[in-house]
């Protein structure tokens, strides 16, 4: 069975266009939103009753010189279910830490390592630590990428290499040598390639900005190149 569309165009706006539906060329006054004063033409295109679709694809894609898109012109847009937006920490390695605060140096991947020790009496202080990722969005406590260098150095020219544990994390105590003199630099190296930050960082608390989520203009999690 065939209908016809008939398509009321209002001036130039095609803000204002209403859609009637009705068989043998009639349209359904009541499916208008537009006053029927305001209508400047009127076009009947063949309609498939079963589709819903112009019965002709080539129908002109231009009527009154307004131009309408034909039904192949229209973009589909996928239902994703939610508003586009940053996308939710998750945990690449599927391993978690789940052993609280008992000492290891496995231990809270993903979190400020140097904010916590400075408030736990037998935690030992540190000049710099981290977590390396394989991804800019991960939980913490979320184990990261083992065997990466991470290298750092200082306003003085002193370059540390640290190799990332089984957890990802990777530190420099500050009983080690050397002393370093901030502000620091610091880039990862992995596979013959490498990630560099490029602007000279007063703390070596990696993982207060490069957290979840990230703040002070870092991009994320601290990635493998």
């Amino acid at each position: 069975m065939k209908c016809t569309m008939s398509l009321f165009l209002s001036g130039a706006m095609v803000a204002s266009m209403a859609v009637g539906l009705g068989c043998n060329g009639t349209a359904d006054s009541g499916a208008l939103g537009a006053d029927a004063a305001t209508v400047d033409a009127v076009v009947d295109v063949p309609v498939d009753v079963a589709t819903g679709l112009p019965d002709n694809p080539a129908t002109p894609d231009v009527i009154s010189g307004v131009d309408v898109p034909l039904v192949e012109d229209v973009p589909t847009v996928p239902d994703l279910g939610h508003d586009s937006g940053p996308v939710p920490p998750g945990c690449s390695s599927g391993v978690m830490w789940t052993l609280g605060d008992k000492e290891s140096p496995l231990m809270h991947p993903g979190g400020d390592c140097i904010g916590c020790h400075v408030t736990k009496k037998d935690a030992p202080p540190l000049q710099f630590g981290g977590t390396v990722y394989p991804t800019l969005s991960e939980k913490n406590d979320c184990n990261g990428s083992a065997s990466v260098t991470v290298e750092v150095t200082d306003s003085k020219g002193q370059v540390v290499s640290r190799q990332t544990n089984a957890a990802g994390n990777f530190y420099l105590k500050s009983e080690e040598s050397p002393t370093l003199v901030f502000p620091i630099t610091a880039k990862v190296l992995s596979k013959g390639q490498e990630r560099k930050m490029f602007s000279p960082q007063s703390t070596g608390a990696c993982n207060s900005c490069h957290g979840s989520p990230p703040i002070a203009g870092a991009p994320g999690r601290i990635m493998t190149p």
